[in-house]
C-alpha cells in the first residue's frame, strides 16, 4: 500500500508492467497506448489528484540502440512536460533505471531525479521509497 498521505494514485501508462503494478497497490490504472494522449490526459487528472505518469518509450528506443532516436524521444518528452506541466510547482521526475543506447542493455547506475518541487531535500539522502512522501508531504 502506498503511504497514506499521498492519497490517491493514478497511473496513465502503456505499459502492462506499470499498470499491473499500481493495480495490485489498489490504485487507478488508464491504459493509454499513444505517448502524446498521456500527458494532456494526465494533466487533467492532476486537477484531482496524484499522478504517474510512465513513458517508457525512452526505454524501448533505448533496447534498439539507435542513439539519435533516443535523443529524438527524449527530446519529445521534454517538450510535452513544458507544453503541458510548464505552469505546475510539483512535478518530480525520475527514472527506475538507465538503458545505453549503444548497447540496448540497462545500466547500473545511479538513479537521477529532477524536482520542481523546492522541498529542501538538497544534501539529504533520500531513499527512492520515501522520496514521494518527502516531496508531496
Amino acid at each position: 500500500m502506498l503511504h497514506p498521505g499521498l492519497g490517491p494514485l493514478t497511473v496513465v501508462s502503456n505499459s502492462p508492467t506499470a499498470l499491473g503494478i499500481s493495480r495490485a497497490l489498489g490504485q487507478r490504472a488508464m491504459k493509454v497506448d499513444d505517448l502524446e494522449e498521456r500527458f494532456p490526459l494526465a494533466r487533467e487528472l492532476l486537477e484531482v489528484g496524484n499522478v504517474l505518469l510512465h513513458a517508457d518509450e525512452i526505454d524501448e528506443v533505448s533496447h534498439q540502440r539507435d542513439p539519435e532516436l533516443k535523443v529524438k524521444m527524449l527530446e519529445t518528452v521534454d517538450s510535452l512536460m513544458e507544453e503541458h506541466f510548464h505552469d505546475f510547482k510539483r512535478i518530480v521526475f525520475l527514472v527506475d533505471h538507465g538503458t545505453s543506447s549503444l548497447t540496448g542493455q540497462h545500466l547500473p547506475i545511479m538513479v537521477p531525479v529532477k524536482s520542481s518541487y523546492d522541498c529542501s531535500i538538497k544534501g539529504e539522502d533520500v531513499p527512492l521509497s520515501g522520496l514521494m512522501c518527502k516531496l508531496l508531504g
